[in-house]
């Protein structure tokens, strides 16, 4: 492990437009972005990061021989919970068994803890390319137990390196948990069923109320508590459904131009940012065939008031290679969206930021390689500033 701090002399905010972007302003202004806005990166697949939302200090907290994955911030903001793989474990030519190392890493500490490993599904894309499924592991309340989602099903890792399984089902996709009321809902397919810890039940919420059966008519690439866990947001198809948990009523207040693969609620609770695309695909005549035969993939994002009013595109590519490898992520203060962008002609993924009003977006980082952008939960950081 690499301990050190950069200072950001030559990390500027590009503004302007791509040629294959658009949807919004680039007009953010530089004094905008709150420095106590911190984000956690990882470039390179080994590097993870530690940068302010300003463009300041950038800390290098750990440098790894392996890929490290889907990095999150503890509840307190003291560490950090990702995955560590081997590089075969991304290619499909040399493993159809993915499998990683769950690891949490303290800030300040010497050396991360190995908390087991995990083995993960690998799924067919429609153009017929395996790809593994990593998940993120999901921290319980009080900071010490993760919530693992795996080729088995949901597991439970507490400390001493004991794992307990909690739900065995290996058809499992999509699931969040509400962690206030112990349950858990999850996909399978176009199915959505909700577990509840206590009872040790999983119950088909369409089977209780029929009535939502025809709103999730495509498969569900997303489902998401809200922060009061009262309401659930589902991405099925192209329509994004809102449902009220305490009467079972759903109503679409989304209807995207393509798939919805992903969804994140502003912290305060009153507004979806929304992910939607295709992937990249080849023309009949053009695989392996010259450069051309490629038709470019894109993806949207967009921002929408949970009454389905005050909706606006932030962003939009339109050269993208596959919608897999971006994700939405709102700042501790719901003002800010992170998000990554390529194209096919640049294919490095660049850290992106957007204000969630629609009033612009800038590059954040760019020069490499990144991916899995993480806020730093806003109370770690208002406690370190008054110590």
């Amino acid at each position: 492990m690499q301990m050190k701090k950069i200072r950001s002399e030559v990390l500027i905010l590009i503004f302007g437009f791509l040629s294959a972007c658009g949807g919004a302003k680039p007009t953010l202004s530089f004094s905008a972005l709150e420095a106590d806005q911190e984000l956690l990166f990882i470039e390179d697949k080994t590097k993870l990061f530690i940068m302010n939302s300003r463009g300041g200090d950038i800390e290098e907290i750990m440098s790894m021989g392996r890929a490290i994955q889907k990095p999150v911030w503890a509840p307190n903001g003291e560490a950090i919970a990702f995955f560590l793989m081997e590089e075969k474990d991304f290619d499909p030519f040399k493993s159809n068994m993915p499998s990683a190392d769950l690891v949490v890493l303290k800030l300040g500490g010497l050396e991360p803890d190995y908390l087991g490993k995990f083995d993960f599904s690998q799924a067919v894309d429609r153009h017929g390319w395996n790809y593994a499924q990593i998940t993120q592991p999901v921290w319980h309340p009080d900071g010490e137990k993760i919530f693992v989602h795996d080729k088995n099903g949901l597991q439970l890792v507490i400390p001493d390196n004991k794992i307990i399984p909690l739900i065995s089902n290996p058809n499992m996709h999509k699931l969040d948990i509400a962690l206030s009321k112990a349950n858990v809902v999850y996909c399978s397919g176009n199915e959505l069923f909700v577990y509840n810890f206590r009872t040790r039940k999983a119950v088909d919420i369409a089977g209780l109320r029929p009535t939502l059966r025809p709103l999730f008519n495509k498969k569900i690439e997303a489902v998401k508590f809200s922060p009061d866990e009262n309401s659930l947001a589902i991405a099925s198809g192209k329509n994004v459904v809102l449902l009220d948990l305490k009467t079972l009523r759903g109503r679409i207040i989304h209807r995207a131009g393509e798939a919805v693969y992903d969804l994140a609620w502003n912290p305060n609770g009153e507004q979806l940012a929304i992910l939607a695309g295709k992937f990249a695909s080849y023309a009949s005549m053009g695989i392996g065939g010259s450069a051309g035969g490629k038709i470019p993939g894109n993806f949207s994002i967009s921002c929408v008031g949970i009454d389905g009013k005050k909706q606006h595109l932030l962003y939009r590519n339109k050269s993208f290679s596959d919608v897999r490898e971006t994700s939405v992520a709102y700042s501790a203060d719901g003002k800010w969206l992170t998000f990554l962008s390529a194209t096919l002609s640049d294919p490095k993924p660049h850290i992106y930021i957007a204000s969630t009003g629609g009033q612009g977006w800038a590059i954040l980082k760019a020069g490499s390689k990144y991916s899995a952008h993480n806020w730093r939960p806003l109370k770690a950081v208002n406690s370190e500033k008054t110590k």
